[in-house]
């Protein structure tokens, strides 16, 4: 049955962002994907999300039977991001993080809810040895891959097999694709340990990052507020709610327990406002890269951005470029991965990412004719970050 109703609360209050079919969407292992797909607000609790109808669903499926994560790089290995620590994976910065805001102990039992092709578990395996460590996946192409590595106790495909109490469920970018997501961490409270048993959720957060509204498949686009909502509205005490653990994901660490979040009213004709504001400046964006500098034609970036620009470009980029050397050497829609550093020359580069992350990258990128990228977001965009950021613990 299609649903045109929201897929966490049930209103029938949604509100249609207009513009947004016009866009070819991407997928969430950067590729690209067809022109079309809606996005819509509810008015009742406030989440952006895709209309869960029939056609969302057979669209999603047939990107997850095609799916490859990280395959813009060698071996398929996990992108590499700049953090307070360095240039690591974010399953290890993650790590770092929760060793020390959590006071992880040294040994525990993990399942790592969604675990696709390991990057969680590997690194826990090698961050944290003393801990035993399970995946689940309904969808895991490839179980054997995964029970090599040395701590993991079992991999499962069936929620319901699963007969353990554990410290921590992490659920990294897991939790966007999943329609009626409390649902789901609803189920996930019998398998927590019922004294110290913590659930860990990363996400996007939009009101930062807009290319994330282009994801085909993200069925729910968070603010702080409403995955508050969403995870104490499944009965979870919220214990930290983050958006600085990592530039552009919102962090949120939960325990079982009454539900301690206070929600604020929803505005949902200003939310539609600020998307729509954000697809305005999708398009100056594309306009922008349409027309830029002469000659040979860099991108820089090979994930999400880069494949949305890609993707609505006529103008077709001759390399990108990437400062992750797992990347380079590669290809990424048909074009080589070059790094900064031996980068064709004489060329043009633009920078199809957030503002201040594009200004940041830019100083680093010397002797190029031309380095450019987007103005900063309109003021209803931004708004959307500013507002959020008044959700409160109650």
């Amino acid at each position: 049955m299609t649903s045109v109703s929201c897929h966490h609360c049930d209103s029938a209050s949604l509100e249609m962002v207009e513009g947004y079919s016009d866009w070819r969407q991407v997928t969430s292992d950067s590729r690209s994907w067809t022109k079309g797909g809606a996005l819509a607000v509810c008015g009742a609790c406030g989440l952006v999300q895709k209309p869960i109808t029939d056609e969302w669903s057979r669209e999603a499926d047939k990107i997850y039977e095609s799916y490859v994560l990280y395959h813009q790089s060698r071996s398929g290995v996990e992108q590499l991001i700049a953090g307070e620590t360095g240039l690591k994976s974010r399953s290890v910065h993650l790590i770092d993080w929760m060793r020390g805001a959590l006071k992880l102990d040294d040994d525990g039992l993990l399942l790592d809810f969604g675990c696709g092709t390991g990057s969680t578990l590997k690194a826990f395996a090698q961050e944290l040895p003393r801990w035993r460590l399970n995946g689940y996946d309904p969808n895991v192409k490839d179980v054997n891959v995964l029970s090599e590595i040395e701590t993991v106790d079992g991999v499962y495909d069936r929620l319901e097999e699963i007969d353990k109490h554990f410290d921590l469920v992490t659920l990294v970018h897991v939790f966007e694709h999943i329609p009626s997501p409390a649902k789901v961490i609803r189920d996930i409270r019998r398998l927590l340990h019922p004294t110290k048993g913590r659930l860990f959720i990363q996400v996007p957060y939009f009101p930062h990052n807009p290319f994330d509204l282009m994801i085909a498949d993200h069925s729910s686009h968070f603010t702080q507020a409403s995955i508050a909502s969403v995870v104490a509205g499944a009965g979870y005490d919220i214990e930290a709610l983050r958006v600085d653990v990592l530039k552009r994901e919102i962090t949120i660490v939960a325990r079982p327990g009454a539900g301690n979040w206070r929600a604020s009213s929803v505005d949902a004709d200003a939310t539609v406002c600020g998307l729509r504001a954000a697809l305005d400046w999708l398009g100056t964006v594309r306009k922008s890269m349409e027309t830029f500098g002469d000659g040979a034609f860099g991108i820089f970036g090979t994930s999400i951005a880069a494949a949305w620009a890609s993707s609505n470009l006529e103008r077709r980029a001759d390399f990108y470029l990437d400062e992750d050397r797992s990347r380079v050497g590669c290809t990424f829609f048909d074009r080589p991965i070059a790094a900064p550093s031996n980068a064709q020359r004489p060329s043009s580069i633009y920078i199809p990412l957030v503002p201040a992350l594009a200004d940041q990258i830019g100083e680093r990128l010397t002797g190029f004719e031309v380095v450019a990228f987007p103005d900063d977001f309109p003021e209803t965009f931004t708004r959307l970050g500013t507002d959020d950021a008044h959700a409160s613990l109650g």
